[in-house]
């Protein structure tokens, strides 16, 4: 795939970048099939994904914001990223001239031999790292040994916050990596490129939206060999306890206005009156995060990045997620819980936007969904 503007194909997937060598993953599982909810509507819908690998590109530039690959005149995209030409984010300094593109972007003095590229759209937040950064370090592991020889290049903020920084420690030395910068290029004589193991699908798009043939699920054998590799590094001998209650809470607020709720401090009273022992995840270090989601029998939580880490969950565990009702097309923790065993719920709630408090979730609807949850299937 490729996208055109003027009269040559100036923004490219990697797929189509001239590359030096390339490879892929062992193909990935029949497609994942997760049941749905459009307007009201259940559906059932494949979610397969597309073949990921990696590709060795030649004297590129890169930065780590949106991550930018600079080609000679040409941009390339993710070879898992298909949102579309018009989603694609140029950014500040890049320009057309004529049938080429140009950029205004300062350079990193110096130039590196090579790097594995791990990075990927909106790499800082949580959700994104976990789920499309961390990930590719499976595809890494694939590499031919010869490659490896190269850094591991991150965005520098991976070096220097602890979280992420500890995540990375799961599969690499964190002592070995190299930061680069946010919005200056960085020239890099051979780069490997590392494929993410799900497309990119802007947040905004609702899954009835998306044109059929369009993959959005996960490669769902990467997804569950990086699962595996994470719990037995976290949770290697922990067994789950089914009376064990956890709650994720948010200390900061929903950022989303469709997610945000008044009357949380309630729903929390009223979990904690039911045997729930509230948690505030993004406090925790990585591999504590991992531990307490292995370890307990029952989660529930509002709409949120902390959901991610239920990907690592035990199999059979059962999970409630208060979500606001204009979410319910969303394919991301259905397919997770699909590929890892979890068994999730979801209690809707009806979004107040012209509330600035946000919306009131009945707590008498919430103590029932959490009395169904513990009592089980």
């Amino acid at each position: 795939m490729s996208w055109d503007h003027g009269d040559g194909a100036l923004l490219c997937d990697i797929d189509e970048a001239p590359a030096r060598a390339r490879g892929t993953v062992e193909p990935d599982d029949p497609r994942v099939s997760v049941t749905l909810e459009v307007d009201g509507e259940r559906t059932e819908r494949e979610h397969g994904s597309a073949d990921i690998g990696w590709a060795v590109l030649e004297d590129a530039e890169v930065r780590a914001k949106e991550p930018m690959v600079w080609l000679h005149d040409r941009i390339a995209a993710d070879a898992t990223w298909r949102a579309g030409e018009d989603a694609f984010p140029l950014g500040p300094g890049i320009r057309r001239r004529g049938d080429r593109l140009h950029h205004d972007l300062d350079r990193v003095p110096g130039t590196l031999d090579g790097g594995r590229f791990l990075t990927s759209f909106h790499a800082a937040g949580w959700a994104h790292w976990v789920l499309d950064v961390l990930p590719r370090l499976v595809v890494d592991a694939e590499l031919p040994p010869d490659l490896h020889r190269h850094p591991l290049l991150v965005p520098k903020f991976a070096t220097q916050r602890p979280r992420y920084r500890e995540s990375l420690e799961t599969f690499v030395d964190p002592d070995a990596l190299v930061g680069l910068e946010h919005e200056r290029l960085t020239r890099v004589r051979e780069l490997v490129w590392l494929d993410g193991a799900r497309p990119f699908v802007h947040k905004d798009f609702r899954t009835a939206d998306v044109p059929e043939g369009v993959p959005l699920g996960f490669h769902a054998r990467t997804m569950a060999r990086f699962r595996e590799a994470v719990r037995a590094a976290h949770a290697v001998g922990i067994r789950p306890d089914p009376d064990r209650r956890i709650q994720l809470v948010r200390r900061d607020g929903a950022r989303n206005e469709a997610s945000r709720r008044h009357n949380d401090a309630e729903l929390e009273a009223v979990a904690r009156r039911e045997g729930f022992e509230a948690f505030v995840l993004e406090r925790l270090p990585f591999a504590e995060q991992v531990a307490l989601l292995a370890s307990a029998g029952c989660i529930v939580g509002p709409y949120g990045a902390a959901w991610t880490l239920s990907f690592f969950s035990a199999p059979g565990a059962r999970a409630l997620m208060v979500r606001p009702r204009s979410m319910v097309q969303r394919w991301l923790y259905p397919t997770l819980a699909r590929i890892s065993g979890l068994e999730l719920r979801a209690l809707e709630f009806v979004p107040q936007r012209s509330d600035p408090r946000g919306a009131r979730v009945d707590p008498e609807r919430f103590r029932e969904a959490l009395r169904d949850l513990i009592d089980g299937p």
